[in-house]
């Protein structure tokens, strides 16, 4: 993106990526991204009842962090409200970069084994 100034700010470009990275999460249904001390986590909805939990996104997403046991696991936390959310946790994500190669890499699973279901 350009405009008449000239390029955008170092710090424009940051926010610009924050925002689309929170919309991919929320596309794969993660409420919530925090990132802290090289660690990502990603918020799932808090009612465990939720018709979230038995979609193929949240299967693909289940598979990505299995193939990923290295970086990612899973947790429950509780929250301020007393109620409990399950988390993913990612670690070794240090910047906005790598926050975004990871939401990509785990949408990138969800369409191949949606393609790899569409083939049978």
């Amino acid at each position: 993106m350009r405009d008449r100034f000239g390029p955008l700010p170092r710090q424009v470009e940051e926010l610009l990526s924050s925002i689309e990275l929170k919309w991919r999460a929320s596309l794969l249904g993660m409420e919530r991204l925090v990132m802290k001390k090289g660690v990502m986590r990603a918020y799932f909805p808090e009612d465990s009842s939720s018709p979230y939990f038995k979609s193929d996104i949240f299967s693909g997403i289940l598979s990505w962090g299995a193939a990923n046991g290295s970086i990612c696991r899973f947790e429950e936390k509780t929250l301020k409200n007393g109620r409990i959310a399950l988390v993913m946790r990612i670690s070794g994500v240090d910047r906005l970069s790598r926050a975004q190669e990871v939401i990509k890499s785990v949408s990138a699973q969800l369409v191949q084994e949606k393609e790899g279901d569409a083939e049978k």
